[in-house]
Order: C-alpha cells, then sequence, then structure tokens
C-alpha cells in the first residue's frame, strides 16, 4: 500500500511540476497555480486510495514532500510575495483542525451512549420504568 501511495505521489507531483511550468509559460495568475496545486492533491489522495489500491494518506504526503523539495514547484516569487499561498494554507489547517475536533466530539458522543446503553442492558444502572430492578444507587 505504502510504495503504490509513494508512486501515485511522486507521480501526481512531478506532473504538477510540468503544468506549472506550461502555465507560468502561459502567463497564469497566482490563484491559478495554488488551485491547481490543492486539486491535485485532492486528485492524488483519490487516485492513491480507489484506482490504485494504495494508501492515499501517503500518496499526498509524498506528493507535498517533493513539492516542498522542489521549492513549491519552483513557485514564482510574485506568487510567494502575494501571501496567497500562505493565507490557503492557513485557512486549510482551520478546517481540517476544525474537522478533526468535531470529528472526535462525535466519537466520544457515540461511544459514552454504548457505555451507558451497555450498563443499562447489563442491569448496571437503575430503570426508572422497572421499580423491582431498583439496585438501590
Amino acid at each position: 500500500l505504502a510504495s503504490i501511495g509513494a508512486a501515485v505521489g511522486w507521480g501526481m507531483s512531478v506532473a504538477t511540476g510540468y503544468l506549472l511550468r506550461w502555465l507560468r509559460w502561459r502567463g497564469a495568475k497566482p490563484a491559478v497555480e495554488i488551485t491547481i496545486i490543492l486539486a491535485v492533491a485532492y486528485l492524488s489522495f483519490y487516485v492513491g486510495q480507489s484506482p490504485a489500491q494504495g494508501s492515499g494518506v501517503i500518496s499526498v504526503v509524498v506528493y507535498g514532500l517533493w513539492g516542498n523539495y522542489t521549492s513549491k514547484w519552483g513557485m514564482l516569487a510574485s506568487t510567494e510575495e502575494s501571501g496567497s499561498f500562505d493565507a490557503c494554507l492557513g485557512w486549510a489547517e482551520v478546517v481540517f483542525t476544525g474537522w478533526a475536533g468535531l470529528r472526535g466530539a462525535i466519537s466520544l458522543i457515540m461511544t459514552a451512549d454504548f457505555i451507558a446503553h451497555s450498563a443499562f442492558l447489563q442491569g448496571n444502572i437503575n430503570d426508572p420504568d422497572d421499580p423491582e430492578r431498583d439496585i438501590g444507587v
């Protein structure tokens, strides 16, 4: 799984480098570069996970590491100076951190409900509808 994911991530990253080089030659704006980078990151996860039957997470990690190794795919100084890339990464961090916190809270609530229901079924908690089962708690 890891080697398939790594191969997909590396391939997508190299393809992104060529695509960005071509777009810069055509005069693309910084927002286009950033959009392409983020879109291909999601595509890398999808291809690594589903069609390739590998690890989508490893694919995205390798994609990002190769992009960093190549100085953000040779991003122009004007793009970096615009601050768009850093602002976009900041918003992505907020969204993913918020999603992870929400998912953790939902899991905690579901676990607490499961534990309470299991204890109730085993008779360890008083049933308000059945006074004969009152164990004095």
